[in-house]
């Protein structure tokens, strides 16, 4: 029987399998049947190629470019340089090696390149591929070398590699000799490093002020006259209400400094006696404070009623740190003798009938003079040196790579090395993780 196939028209894939299945010349037809649907075609993965990119745009996950940064640099000269080495690390140095003087100076310029030995292989490969760039940082040198650690490094090795070099300047050394002028351009340099950090360190040797200039704050100096502290007595200014003198001397050098054309506040301890026995009975110091309200005789009118007003704020601030005996008004020199206020003093202080003998009795200027002298002899005893704490060293901080090279390269320069690098390249990603990580299917 022959069948005669007639072309499906609602669906063209099937047709055109239709077509490849009737030979040439050779016509088949079939019975017309119902219309056939579509089947959907599966989607072709579409592979994403991770490393083929345009040249112009980089690769997502391929290694940027680092640029050359100092490592370390200093003045010590070779020996200093080794003990920067790492055998885990690429890295170049420059080194200034100086001899001679004068106009017979002579300067040569080392490259000293570290291939560290237990640096892995393929990051030693990858920082010694990019050695151009470091080179081109450094600039022309006389001579380079080549090490694995800084205990290959040695002054003799270096001295060996360069006496050719100063032959050809007709500059005889023999390798005692260079070594000796090497040393002496150490030490050197070392020297005007340490000069020039003097003049840039401010000086802190300075000698100590003296007892009586010492610069106190409110709080201290007050602190320091209410109890058994160095000052005896302090001046505070009206207007600011802080200190305008302090010192150690007693009553009579507190007159010393009160100004005929100021208005002040004077707090002065008056101690009387001294730790002593007397008749089997224990006596200790007696300690009075008084208050001294100076106007000077020049102060006009206004002033001394507007701060003649803060006499009140003074008297509070006062009586926070000691009992004050009484207030002492004073316009002249006459008004502050020293006997009177004793007097004064003698007169106000309450007989202490459970006592030996009378406080009273004991507040006199002999007792005062007793009191001052044994106080001028705590005062002059030596006291124990503090050791002074050692303050924390501030981190280093390193010159640029420009300034750093140009500094090497002066025969004046305060660094005599640099050492530099470059840093740790990321290894390039596989082509499974680069499918991995970006994804095989879009």
């Amino acid at each position: 029987m022959t069948q005669v196939w007639a072309a499906n028209q609602h669906c063209e894939w099937l047709q055109a399998a239709q077509a490849r299945l009737v030979p040439a010349g050779r016509t088949r037809q079939v019975r017309a049947s119902a219309p056939a649907t579509a089947l959907p075609l599966p989607d072709r993965p579409r592979f994403r190629r991770a490393t083929c990119a345009p040249p112009n745009r980089p690769v997502k996950g391929a290694p940027t470019p680092a640029s050359v940064s100092v490592l370390a640099c200093g003045v010590g000269g070779l020996e200093e340089l080794c003990r920067q080495l790492d055998d885990r690390a690429v890295a170049w140095a420059l080194l200034r090696f100086q001899v001679g003087g004068g106009t017979f100076v002579r300067t040569k310029m080392v490259l000293v390149h570290l291939n560290g030995a237990r640096t892995p292989a393929i990051q030693r490969g990858l920082l010694n591929a990019r050695s151009q760039e470091v080179l081109k940082e450094l600039g022309d040198v006389n001579a380079s070398l080549q090490v694995t650690s800084g205990k290959e490094l040695t002054v003799d090795y270096l001295c060996q590699r360069l006496i050719p070099f100063f032959s050809a300047d007709h500059m005889e050394y023999s390798l005692q000799g260079l070594k000796s002028e090497y040393d002496n351009m150490v030490r050197a340099s070392q020297q005007r490093a340490a000069e020039a950090q003097m003049l840039q360190e401010p000086k802190s040797d300075m000698a100590p002020l003296p007892e009586d200039e010492r610069v106190l704050s409110l709080e201290e100096a007050l602190h320091e006259v209410a109890e058994d502290g160095l000052a005896n007595w302090v001046l505070l200014d009206p207007a600011r209400l802080n200190v305008y003198k302090t010192g150690s001397g007693g009553f009579d050098q507190m007159k010393e400094h009160l100004a005929a054309d100021r208005v002040l506040f004077g707090l002065v301890r008056l101690s009387f006696g001294g730790s002593m026995s007397r008749m089997g009975c224990s006596y200790h110091g007696l300690t009075k404070h008084v208050l001294v309200h100076w106007v000077g005789p020049t102060v006009s009118a206004v002033r001394r009623g507007l701060w003649g007003a803060k006499c009140g704020e003074v008297a509070a601030l006062v009586a926070r740190y000691c009992a004050v005996a009484f207030r002492q008004e004073a316009n002249s020199f006459s008004d502050l003798k020293l006997e009177e206020i004793i007097s004064k003093l003698q007169r106000l202080t309450v007989v202490d009938s459970m006592s030996c003998d009378s406080i009273a009795a004991r507040i006199s200027l002999e007792e005062y003079n007793m009191a001052r002298a044994e106080e001028m002899q705590r005062q002059q005893k030596p006291k124990p040196r503090e050791v002074p704490k050692e303050k924390p060293r501030e981190p280093k901080v390193l010159p640029d790579l420009q300034t750093a090279v140009r500094m090497v390269r002066d025969p004046r320069g305060h660094i005599d090395w640099v050492l530099c690098g470059l840093s740790s390249p990321r290894l390039p990603p596989t082509p499974c993780r680069s499918f991995a990580r970006a994804g095989m299917v879009e």
